[in-house]
């Protein structure tokens, strides 16, 4: 109906068509929110709900804008702004192309660029931000959590390493806050009220698609070796390589494992989260998010997404926060790992193992992948490529 109505013959003007769709939206809204269960339909959060987001740990909401930009920290008691006069559309921008630059160097020369960014971002952004959310821990006790939620293009960036990490002095985030991120406020408190305990044994599922049939993806001959690696750590694994990974065959499998595990390419669709995918071994088998999201999900816990830019936001539409690792959460899984680019077969296999360790070991996820990469980061500290990659959204 609003569509129809507000194409109209006759209708002249684009702005009254608009307006006319407006009202109808509205009208149907209404008459939504009369049903039982429906009363808060396409409402907003309440102010309540934002600040009761933050119980767990403050969330830094960032915003980006050619006019100014703050980061907005939200705790319980309220939320403080927190302005950031040297963070510009264009500074970050040249931020954005210096990370992705270096990751894309196979010769791995781009440590010193990145290494400055990350300096950068924590002396402009980090660094005041944490003055008020995170005060500098005690010497004994655990790293607090924070949450991450950057809108536009400051979600390409890794917020959570940024830091002067050659200088041993503790100025660095990973140092002081164990950091999540979450799209939205409303998708981490409406996955925190659907988590539920997952049944006991229910595994893990591995999928790995080093190729596909047609060839025309970039192959990942490391695909098979992760799984196995992550089978060989959790015991109650079920593999699924090439192409056993079918879209049939996946959709009767996630809802069976609490936790799955996936190395394979994914495709961001950002004007349609519920169609970003991950690509499977046939050209015409793809899973979709949207697929996802109409399983019984109330057992799960935990997708790790060791794929190509999985936490990276399409660039077709800097200005949202849209990404197959964000969408995921919004599916229904209370925490995933996703990559900001894409990594060499070992350096992933090895951060792989590593976390899949931790978690095992009793770790929840956003501790695991902490100490994952705290660990990558003190065997390679000039090599930020191979260990600021990974994030945890959700939690």
């Amino acid at each position: 109906m609003i569509l129809a109505t507000a194409g109209l013959p006759g209708d002249g003007r684009l702005a009254d068509r608009h307006r006319v769709a407006g009202r109808n939206l509205q009208f149907l809204c209404a008459r939504i929110r009369e049903v039982p269960g429906h009363e808060r339909f396409m409402s907003g959060p309440t102010d309540e709900e934002l600040l009761a987001a933050s119980e767990r740990g403050p969330i830094v909401v960032l915003n980006l804008s050619a006019l100014r930009t703050d980061a907005l920290v939200v705790r319980p008691d309220g939320v403080t702004v927190v302005p950031l006069p040297a963070v510009t559309p264009e500074r970050v921008g040249a931020l954005v192309d210096t990370f992705l630059t270096a990751a894309e160097d196979p010769a791995g020369h781009g440590g010193k660029a990145m290494l400055d960014a990350l300096a950068w971002l924590w002396d402009h952004m980090a660094a005041p931000v944490l003055a008020v959310a995170a005060p500098p821990p005690g010497p004994n006790g655990p790293l607090p959590r924070l949450w991450w939620c950057p809108t536009g293009p400051l979600s390409h960036l890794p917020l959570h390493a940024a830091g002067h990490h050659l200088a041993g002095d503790g100025r660095t985030v990973l140092d002081r806050v164990v950091s999540s991120y979450t799209p939205t406020i409303t998708a981490l408190s409406r996955v925190r009220a659907r988590r539920t305990t997952p049944s006991a044994g229910a595994g893990l599922l591995a999928v790995a698609v080093g190729r596909t049939a047609s060839g025309t993806e970039v192959p990942l001959p490391g695909a098979h070796s992760e799984a196995d690696a992550v089978a060989a750590i959790h015991p109650a694994t079920t593999v699924l390589a090439d192409g056993e990974a079918t879209r049939a065959r996946l959709l009767a499998e996630l809802p069976r494992h609490a936790r799955a595990h996936f190395t394979c390419h994914t495709r961001s669709d950002p004007r349609s989260p519920s169609l970003s995918r991950l690509v499977l071994h046939e050209a015409d088998d793809e899973l979709t998010v949207g697929d996802i999201a109409r399983l019984d999900l109330s057992s799960v816990e935990l997708a790790y997404l060791s794929t190509c830019d999985a936490a990276r936001p399409g660039a077709e539409i800097p200005d949202e926060s849209v990404h197959v690792a964000g969408a995921f959460l919004i599916a229904g899984y209370p925490d995933v790992v996703g990559t900001l680019w894409p990594m060499p077969d070992a350096t992933g296999r090895r951060l792989a193992r590593h976390f899949h360790t931790r978690l095992a070991e009793g770790d929840d996820p956003a501790r695991a992948l902490h100490r994952t990469t705290v660990r990558a980061r003190r065997n390679a500290p000039g090599l930020p490529v191979g260990w600021a990659n990974l994030v945890h959204i959700g939690g």
